[in-house]
């Protein structure tokens, strides 16, 4: 199952959407390892490149949140908080060698990273658009040069 970007997943901003698609290849990365069962080392790098990605991606997210003043943004951080722990546990799982825990990991990541960006996410572009207009959701106005 390869997660595909299309339009209907963009928020508006270009920084943000560019993470998401690197998110999404990502993810896609290692569901295709996982489902060749690539040796337990390949998995784990993917996944790594994985969690520092997201690091910053949420941190691009976290950072707009504030400047904006979101309104959300006490529940979106807790989604992205929820999010690590739960992927702490299942790598925890994952080196221990527990049964299943390899493949509820990699439905993680497919799953968390499409329902963040089209629920937590979506709220958030939504609400920019109409609480700052005149702003590209990343805060350059719009028409601005993007450096």
């Amino acid at each position: 199952m390869a997660l595909v970007w299309d339009d209907s997943l963009s928020i508006g901003d270009g920084e943000i959407d560019h993470d998401h698609k690197i998110l999404l290849e990502l993810a896609n990365r290692i569901l295709s390892a996982a489902q060749l069962n690539a040796e337990k080392e390949a998995l784990a790098i993917l996944i790594g490149e994985y969690i520092d990605y997201t690091a910053i991606h949420f941190s691009h997210e976290e950072c707009l949140m504030m400047r904006l003043d979101y309104p959300n943004k006490d529940e979106h951080i807790a989604a992205h908080s929820a999010f690590f722990e739960r992927l702490c546990i299942l790598i925890s799982a994952f080196k221990r060698n527990e049964v299943g825990a390899r493949n509820k990991m990699t439905a993680l990541f497919a799953t968390y990273t499409f329902n963040h960006i089209v629920t937590f996410d979506r709220d958030l572009a939504d609400w920019c658009h109409q609480h700052h207009p005149h702003e590209g959701i990343g805060g350059r106005r719009k028409g601005d040069a993007v450096g």
